[in-house]
């Protein structure tokens, strides 16, 4: 989207002169940063370049740790990764905080003070100009009233999220938003009957070929004992990107809503256990399946879901 446009034909070379990581931090957040680089050899003016960038990086509340001019410079392959993945973090959950207060005129996202800080409620485009900085708490109440969307969206079919953790493990909240999304994408009896692999493997194509959401994710990513939240935010947020005339009553005030599914779910970690059974509400009856999970290293909790009146 540069004009002239860039092209990286290795992430771990062409940033080493900063030119490409002042032009992508540009393009996401609508600000001037290219009037600041210096084309040069040297490799004082390479690490003054990337400088500038991590420095407009750190006023901007992201995070980077152990993350230095020198090492960026030098092509370290684990640093350059680590920055990256976390200029796309940062850009997702100011993403997802525009995109709820689009949602939601009513959310406590934009009220508070007005100031540079705390303006969240307009979504971030590369063709304005504005504060890219966001609050601590606009990030936390974002991915607290992206839960609460996910919780509604999910529970219709029989499936409660308490987190952006361990409750994605069985693939079948993934396949539930979709189902929102498209009714005839998934079947979600059958999808009771495969293993946590298969949903998820199900669950990240659909998303893919039918709905235009990149596959940021792998089963891999999800089938471990501690998934890392921040990934799936990241990857759940895209669907309300791509998706942002869903109901707009499924975002509630974050601050004050409890948790939805606390009252009727149980989640058991027993390895010995190898059936869970889950009840399913359909439009016009209530059936009893019982979930043969297959076993793998490490095993995805079973959830037992049980019908409260909403």
């Amino acid at each position: 989207q540069c004009k002239p446009p860039l092209k990286v034909k290795d992430l771990f070379l062409d940033i080493q002169d900063g030119k490409i990581l002042m032009a992508l931090l540009e393009v996401l957040s609508g600000q001037k940063l290219m009037h600041e680089y210096k084309s040069s050899t040297h490799r004082i003016f390479r690490l003054n370049n990337i400088a500038k960038a991590l420095k407009f990086l750190e006023d901007s509340n992201v995070k980077l740790v152990s993350i230095d001019a020198a090492e960026i410079a030098d092509g370290n392959s684990s640093l350059v990764l680590g920055l990256i993945w976390n200029i796309i973090l940062f850009f997702q959950i100011k993403e997802l905080t525009g995109n709820l207060n689009r949602n939601s005129s009513s959310s406590s996202l934009s009220s508070g003070p007005s100031g540079p800080e705390s303006d969240t409620s307009h979504p971030s485009t590369p063709s304005v100009e504005r504060n890219m900085s966001i609050t601590v708490k606009d990030q936390r109440k974002a991915i607290r009233a992206l839960l609460i969307w996910v919780q509604r969206k999910t529970r219709k079919y029989g499936v409660a999220v308490q987190d952006f953790a361990s409750s994605w493990r069985s693939g079948l909240a993934f396949l539930a938003i979709i189902k929102a999304i498209d009714c005839t994408l998934v079947d979600m009896k059958q999808a009771l009957e495969k293993s946590a692999r298969e949903n998820l493997e199900d669950a990240f194509s659909i998303a893919q070929n039918k709905l235009g959401v990149p596959r940021l994710l792998e089963p891999e990513d999800i089938m471990v004992e501690s998934p890392d939240e921040q990934s799936i935010v990241t990857y759940v947020a895209q669907f309300l990107e791509h998706f942002p005339e869903l109901d707009g009553e499924d975002f509630t005030d974050p601050d004050k809503e409890l948790p939805i599914e606390s009252t009727y779910v149980r989640i058991k970690d027993s390895p010995s256990e190898k059936e869970g059974k889950i009840l399913i509400l359909s439009e016009s009856e209530e059936r009893m399946y019982t979930v043969n999970h297959e076993r793998s290293h490490p095993a995805p909790p079973k959830v037992h879901i049980h019908d409260t009146p909403e």
